[in-house]
């Protein structure tokens, strides 16, 4: 038999993050998220899970990486800097 208190656990929201979509709240509004959608509304755009920018990279990556969420040339940047292109030298 489970006893519910082992299973069910507290859980206390983080202050800065009203919609608990793990994206800080300043960071949500310095990029002109909703601060109050975490997704549900807008799938597509909002909560950790949309990409507001439409780059390939989610909202919650974008966070993670420090990428500006409304410029596509940081995911290009950062996959340029991460692939060196080029050939390798013949050394036969």
């Amino acid at each position: 038999m489970i006893q519910g208190d082992s299973v069910l656990r507290s859980y206390k929201p983080d202050a800065n993050d009203q919609d608990d979509d793990y994206l800080p709240d300043d960071w949500e509004a310095q990029y002109g998220l909703s601060l109050t959608d975490n997704g549900l509304v807008d799938r597509a755009r909002e909560g950790e899970r949309g990409d507001f920018d439409r780059d390939g990279l989610t909202n919650h990556e974008e966070y993670l990486l420090s990428t500006r969420l409304n410029r596509h040339s940081d995911l290009y940047k950062k996959k340029r800097d991460e692939i060196s292109l080029g050939w390798p030298s013949d050394t036969s």
